[in-house]
């Protein structure tokens, strides 16, 4: 019987020095390539290479191909080619930089390789410790639910479906019978809300419709007023609000809706009040702008993640909740084979908290990030980021032929460039997307572009620990040398875009 069993006793090395030779390697080029990214361009790769994508539509392995043979393809193939935020002057989308302690973390957590579902192991005292910082940092109670989860998206879903049941429960057992049958149940967000919590109503079975996008101010903060007044639509058609989702930072232009008015809208409605806080909720760090997120301490959920302005590595965010058995009553499940004799608090349990059964160990980078380099320190960079983003602002109020978005309230600047002899709305956002475009490919810095109010802005959001000021005043000379390139040929231009715009026009008219 013995004989006919494989010879291959494991998949670990059979040479130890060889490998941790090679381990080594990987590891020296993974600091130096950050220690020297201030010197290497922006990535700037609109497509990736046919050779690339030739080589690694590889047919399935079959048979080893070595750790070696592994590495130099991730070398050559796969490492080269990513999104650039690690880039000092990575503007463009909410995305923190990372940073090598965590990436330290993450390659224990591998070796570890913990499924930190709780119970008896390290992973759920640090899991358990990271929660108790955040309540601190966000002033919740200690008493309060809470979960690691892969991003503010999925800490939206787990919040608005705690929600859904507990309005939903009052009538009959959701988890057993479903929303079918139930009341026609509403929430309410401004129409800067990110589109995840749109992807949330849809998958708890709400639909979209039933997001009420509300009006903003000219600040981009939720209208009051509209907010008011769109219930009581609702109460009048025999629809049931049971929630309302604050904005902790939009993504758009880092707008702070008033979360104190949203929790006392909130508890007047007996509605759940969310709080979308992705990246700017950590700006409480800064005691000069907490004070603009007053209410946050008040929300009955609270989503923001830590690969933002935490600048933990992908992925690592965060749900506090006010009631943790309310939480705990949501997903808690019990069978023969998952027996939790083992402890006495069954919520210690984190599959118990959320839907996942299978969680890696993302906390570690979390604790990692928050030991190494303290909340002091982290507070000042994204105080730094705001103080930057004001600098940009004042090189750009040097010429006419741009306009920027006001208010800048956080670390996001929205502009537009606005040449003298150009008047259609149309070709203005043609020009802008070109200079973006062209910025993009010149490697010097990746802003990014939104539309705001049908006008399409070139954007500048600074979550980034690596940027300095020189880095902008780099930046708009390269801004001004393209804009200057560019509106030489504006004239020669104009005529063609204009017959572009007529001809598809009278296209979509027939």
């Amino acid at each position: 019987m013995r004989a006919c069993l494989s010879t291959v006793t494991s998949n670990d090395p059979e040479n130890w020095s060889a490998y941790r030779a090679l381990a080594h390697t990987m590891l020296d080029q993974s600091i130096s390539f950050i220690q020297g990214i201030r010197e290497a361009p922006i990535y700037n790769i609109v497509e990736m290479p046919k050779n690339v994508c030739d080589l690694l539509n590889e047919p399935l392995p079959e048979i080893p191909q070595g750790f070696e043979k592994v590495c130099k393809d991730f070398t050559d193939l796969v490492f080269p080619y990513f999104t650039g935020n690690v880039h000092p002057r990575f503007w463009g989308w909410a995305a923190g930089n990372g940073n090598i302690g965590a990436s330290i973390a993450q390659l224990m957590s591998a070796t570890m390789n913990s499924n930190a579902i709780g119970g008896a192991q390290s992973s759920t005292l640090v899991e358990s410790q990271v929660l108790k910082w955040c309540r601190q940092i966000f002033g919740f109670p200690q008493t309060s639910g809470g979960l690691l989860v892969s991003g503010t998206s999925m800490a939206t879903v787990i919040a608005l479906c705690i929600a859904r049941n507990r309005v939903l429960g009052k009538n009959h057992n959701v988890r057993l019978e479903g929303i079918i049958g139930g009341p026609k149940i509403v929430g309410y967000a401004s129409k800067e809300t990110h589109f995840s919590s749109v992807k949330a109503f849809e998958l708890l079975g709400l639909g979209s419709n039933a997001l009420r996008m509300i009006p903003v101010d000219t600040n981009y903060c939720i209208d009051m007023d509209q907010l008011e007044k769109t219930l009581a639509e609702d109460l009048q058609n025999g629809y049931v609000p049971f929630c309302i989702i604050g904005n902790a930072g939009t993504v758009n232009t880092g707008a702070v809706d008033d979360l104190f008015a949203l929790k006392t809208f909130a508890s007047k409605y007996e509605l759940w009040f969310h709080v979308d806080g992705a990246f700017g909720a950590l700006a409480v760090l800064d005691e000069k702008l907490k004070p603009r997120f007053h209410g946050i301490e008040s929300a009955d959920s609270l989503a923001f993640d830590f690969h933002k302005w935490l600048h933990v590595p992908f992925d690592a965010a965060c749900l506090l909740t006010r009631n943790k058995m309310e939480q705990h009553a949501t997903f808690s499940f019990h069978e023969d084979y998952m027996n939790t004799h083992d402890t006495a608090d069954d919520q210690q349990f984190f599959f118990s908290m959320g839907p996942e059964l299978s969680r890696g160990f993302r906390a570690l980078s979390v604790w990692f990030t928050l030991k190494e380099h303290g909340i002091q320190r982290l507070g000042q960079k994204i105080h730094e980021n705001c103080e930057q983003i004001q600098y940009l602002v004042s090189l750009l109020s040097c010429y006419s032929w741009i306009e920027i978005n006001r208010p800048v309230s956080l670390n996001i600047v929205c502009f537009r460039l606005r040449p003298a002899n150009m008047v259609n709305n149309e070709e203005i956002n043609i020009l802008n997307e070109k200079i973006v475009n062209e910025m993009q490919q010149s490697g010097v810095a990746v802003p990014s572009t939104t539309m705001l109010n049908d006008c399409l802005h070139i954007r500048c959001c600074i979550i980034n620990h690596r940027a300095v000021m020189n880095d902008f005043d780099l930046f708009v000379k390269e801004l001004v040398r393209i804009s200057g390139k560019t509106f030489k040929r504006i004239s020669t231009q104009l005529d063609w875009i204009t017959i572009l715009i007529h001809h598809n026009t009278l296209f979509s008219l027939n």
